[in-house]
């Protein structure tokens, strides 16, 4: 599923746009788009990983497979935290929170807005920005949220790890990887330039 989202968010980043996108945020749909794509490439090197006891498979995961799941979920979060600074001009330094609050507050200010002028025309484009940070927040909590929060235990317990908390570890790596599946999702909401190539 992710690979077939991403090839076709890569080929409309490459063919599909004509260069008639010029949002500066285009550029990290971009570059959010490419390492995407390569995590989709790297997931089954990660199986093969954990399948196969091979020395060779092992080296190649460690120098390649894992340093791109790192950068998917650093560019992921870079994208989010962008966008949610794009929306209020304020950059934030933890990106966890600044979404967090930054939906909170800013959704309650536009609901404020939206009601002194529910027959305006402003109250539909409103509304759709209160959608699209809503997206963006719910995207970032489901998919890196619980990595970041099973991380805590497993370095402080480095080579100590019970079996369980491996395989909650696991899990949270793999909801962490579902974001190649759902960051297509977020440039339809976002994008209405994407919504027309579709």
């Amino acid at each position: 599923v992710g690979f077939s989202l991403n090839s076709f968010t890569l080929w409309f980043h490459c063919c599909g746009a004509h260069g008639q996108v010029s949002k500066s945020w285009m550029i990290y749909l971009k570059h959010l788009t490419a390492a995407d794509f390569l995590l989709c490439v790297n997931i089954p090197l990660r199986i093969i990983h954990y399948a196969r006891s091979s020395f060779t498979i092992h080296l190649l995961y460690c120098s390649i497979g894992s340093p791109l799941l790192y950068l998917n979920i650093a560019a992921s979060i870079l994208f989010m935290g962008y966008i949610a600074a794009n929306f209020a001009f304020i950059i934030f330094l933890l990106v966890l929170f600044s979404l967090v609050f930054f939906y909170y507050s800013t959704s309650r200010r536009v609901l404020q807005v939206q009601q002194a002028q529910l027959a305006s025309p402003n109250s539909k484009i409103l509304m759709k920005s209160r959608r699209n940070m809503l997206v963006l927040v719910s995207v970032f909590c489901f998919c890196f949220v619980p990595y970041h929060i099973v991380r805590i235990p497993c370095i402080i317990l480095w080579g100590k790890c019970s079996v369980e908390l491996y395989y909650v570890k696991e899990f949270a790596v793999l909801l962490s990887v579902s974001n190649i599946c759902l960051d297509p999702l977020i440039y339809v909401f976002l994008c209405k330039e994407f919504r027309a190539q579709l």
